[in-house]
């Protein structure tokens, strides 16, 4: 329904066309280059192409495809594709947000449409063309500015892309046919003359769960020459893993396991014929989509786990690990969570509750590897400023869900900080009163509720830096109370276990600090007493002021009408009423 509004075309960066075309023209006799290759390529720009083409590589997946980075790509040059409906040709990119995997590796791209089409076409310049309508008729995108040319089909230029059905335009013979209608028309049409024939996609992918290794569940299948695949009986289950001295691969394709004479050959459960044992073994992923079950009842000799333990400790709260788990383990645990649901073996039909993708550390702009040379071992940073700085950087270096690049000066940064709260012990006063400091017994508050909110929501590097503040805070005359200094330490210990536990026992502490309850803020403690008032006329902002938190309206409307800004806008007119939002604004109409 979209195919008249395609304006250009896009390819996987492994799209086999790049190998096909790369010599493909024919060298003129006697032309440079001629001797070493017959042929050149029609593609003018091949070397830029290429390049592009192996730095999209080195991205995953998750990365081509996220909504909110930059859509990347290169044009082609010197071949083009034509637009079936209309015969219009349309330039060809390589861009990386389009996989291999997904259909043919190649889309036809529609701006108008699209979302992550209409902001590459807008990097690229490429033309806008909308080819459905809202159902209310209104139009909803623009054909956007080419080349310097302006086409316009609404007033305003749209700012994103119409993804829903609706009904066609710009679509030649189509126009006025509901999107469902016109994928059936146009499907039609491009069949009558051999343009296009229908075919299914599928964006899930069959799982292939046999391996051809030693390590792993032997796979309860019997291959009989009478009665074909015959299942392992259940009283011969579980099939264990025979013990073989030489497990390495064969080299001919076929399973370790193959080798064993003793585990291959079997008499048919059947027929009692003579047959053979499948002999390779389930994907690891098998055994991983159910761990976290077997985890609650380990030693159960009976069933995986006992109704009560699992009913006990699950679902999952919390998971953490990468995004490229998304369709592989996690959707294979997902399968076999709702199979067990399904067979009333469990009480809920999800495993995991939250998800949480950790990012990705690089350093020298690529991800760490042994074959890059650019891994950090952990074991020179902890023999020079010890495991904890080691641990409190790895957490401040940024965003825990977001990609971020190694600094080893940000490694000296924590190790200093470490430094300053260690020296304030020197500084504490030895007493367990109550500061007379209260500018600072708010700070230790407000830091005890930032910090218990960011852990939670996993903001380890902005709660490091409210820690960070506090310390600079405390590192100021007069010097912290041992109360304010302890709760420094408790607020550190998660971050820097080794580091808090020896100075909460040099204070003279018996037990862990991790046996210490977390601490909690005062509310009344961290109420602000001075707000910023907002003062509007007729809803738009004239002036702010400075003024204590609980002020009163009548307190607030004498403030307001006596500023200067505000007279400006009120003075010679009627007051229709005012509006007071006690913390927040006054809005005055007139």
């Amino acid at each position: 329904d979209t195919l008249f509004g395609c304006t250009y075309v896009v390819i996987a960066p492994e799209h086999p066309i790049i190998s096909n075309l790369k010599h493909q023209t024919e060298l003129p006799a006697g032309s440079e280059g001629e001797e070493e290759n017959k042929f050149s390529s029609p593609i003018s720009n091949l070397k830029e192409v290429e390049k592009y083409i192996e730095e999209a590589k080195k991205k995953t997946e998750i990365e081509r495809l996220a909504e909110d980075k930059e859509k990347t790509g290169i044009e082609i040059r010197g071949i083009r594709a034509i637009n079936p409906v209309n015969n219009q040709e349309v330039p060809i990119f390589v861009a990386g947000y389009v996989l291999m995997e997904y259909g043919t590796g190649a889309i036809m791209a529609v701006p108008a449409h699209d979302q992550r089409d209409f902001i590459f076409a807008k990097k690229h310049n490429l033309p806008i063309v909308e080819v459905i309508k809202s159902a209310d008729g209104k139009s909803s995108v623009t054909r956007a500015l080419a080349k310097g040319k302006e086409e316009t089909l609404v007033s305003s230029p749209a700012k994103q892309a119409f993804e829903e059905d609706g009904v066609l335009t710009n679509s030649g013979v189509f126009n006025g046919l509901s999107s469902a209608k016109a994928r059936e028309e146009i499907t039609k049409y491009l069949r009558k003359r051999n343009l296009s024939q229908t075919a299914i996609y599928y964006k899930l992918k069959d799982w292939l769960i046999s391996r051809q290794r030693y390590w792993g569940v032997p796979i309860p299948i019997i291959y009989c020459p009478k009665c074909g695949e015959v299942p392992v009986p259940e009283k011969d289950l579980p099939v264990k893993l025979p013990e073989i001295k030489d497990f390495k691969p064969t080299g001919k394709g076929e399973s370790p396991l193959a080798k064993s004479k003793e585990f291959v050959k079997v008499k048919c459960p059947k027929c009692g014929a003579a047959a053979k044992r499948e002999t390779d073994t389930l994907d690891t992923f098998v055994c991983s989509s159910w761990y976290f079950l077997r985890y609650t009842d380990p030693k159960n000799k009976k069933e995986f786990a006992s109704k009560e333990k699992i009913k006990n400790w699950l679902p999952v709260d919390l998971y953490i690990g990468g995004a490229e788990h998304a369709t592989l383990h996690l959707l294979y645990a997902r399968f076999f969570t709702k199979f067990l649901f399904d067979q009333k073996l469990i009480h809920f039909p999800e495993p995991f509750l939250k998800l949480f993708n950790q990012g990705i550390v690089y350093r020298q702009g690529a991800k760490m590897s042994k074959s890059k040379g650019n891994v950090v071992t952990p074991d020179h940073i902890i023999e020079k400023f010890g495991a904890d700085t080691m641990r409190l950087y790895e957490l401040f270096m940024g965003p825990a869900d977001q990609a971020t690049e190694w600094s080893d000066k940000g490694v000296i940064g924590c190790y200093r900080f470490l430094n300053k709260v260690w020296n304030l012990r020197q500084k504490t006063e030895n007493n367990k009163q109550r500061t007379k400091n209260r500018e600072l017994e708010k700070m230790v508050h407000k830091t005890i509720k930032k910090v218990t909110e960011d852990i939670e929501n996993f903001r380890f590097n902005t709660a490091i830096s409210a820690l960070m503040i506090l310390a600079n805070k405390m590192d100021s005359n007069p010097p912290p109370t041992l109360i304010n200094y302890q709760l420094l330490l408790k607020l550190l210990a998660p971050m820097a276990p080794h580091f808090s536990e020896e100075l909460w026992q040099k204070l003279g502490n018996q037990k862990s600090i991790f046996l210490e309850k977390w601490p909690k803020y005062t509310p009344k403690l961290i109420e602000e007493k001075v707000i910023t008032l907002i003062i509007q006329v007729n809803g738009k902002v004239r002036d702010k002021i400075e003024v204590e938190a609980d002020i009163s309206e009548e307190k607030a409307k004498e403030l307001a009408f006596s500023q200067k800004k505000v007279k400006n806008w009120i003075e010679g007119k009627e007051i229709k009423k005012v509006i007071f939002v006690p913390g927040k604004l006054i809005n005055i109409v007139i």
